[in-house]
């Protein structure tokens, strides 16, 4: 299942560990793809096992194929980052200069409406990046708890 969706959605390995306990239980040809899914956020467990010996049910590959299609879609649109920047603003790292930005481009679930959004000096983008880097700052009405990012319709793997 891991290497399923890591060839399927061209997953790339993060560099950093992964922190699966249980990695040398499972076939050492799947070991990095296991890597990969956790590196993206797709396998979560709070004991850091992955249980390979075990059979996925439909419900755990769902969960495991929506999680995958948020990172691919992370990664296709650009968004390097996200960070809050304020109790109601966040700015969003893209890897590339965006000529036009909108309100409607932007979600969150659960909801808050996003009031507006404005391009920011790449003095705040991300550590070490380059000039083609574009930080949009968004700002939005009262939030509460965590939110789940959209852009243009898709899942993000971005939560804040």
């Amino acid at each position: 299942m891991a290497t399923v969706l890591v060839r399927a959605f061209s997953l790339e390995d993060e560099g950093d560990g992964a922190g699966i306990r249980d990695l040398s239980s499972a076939a050492p040809t799947h070991r990095p793809n296991i890597e990969i899914l956790a590196q993206h956020g797709i396998t979560q467990t709070s004991s850091g096992m992955f249980r390979p010996d075990e059979t996925v049910t439909r419900d755990q590959f769902a969960v495991f194929l929506d999680r995958a299609r948020a990172a691919a879609h992370t990664r296709d649109a650009g968004i390097l980052e996200a960070a809050s920047s304020g109790r109601n603003t966040m700015d969003v790292s893209f890897d590339r200069q965006l000529s036009a930005i909108s309100v409607d481009d932007f979600s969150f679930q659960p909801p808050a409406v996003v009031l507006s959004v404005e391009f920011v000096d790449a003095e705040n983008s991300p550590a070490g990046s380059d000039d083609a880097v574009t930080v949009v700052r968004l700002t939005t009405g009262t939030q509460e708890g965590s939110h789940r990012l959209y852009y243009k319709g898709g899942r993000t793997e971005i939560e804040l």
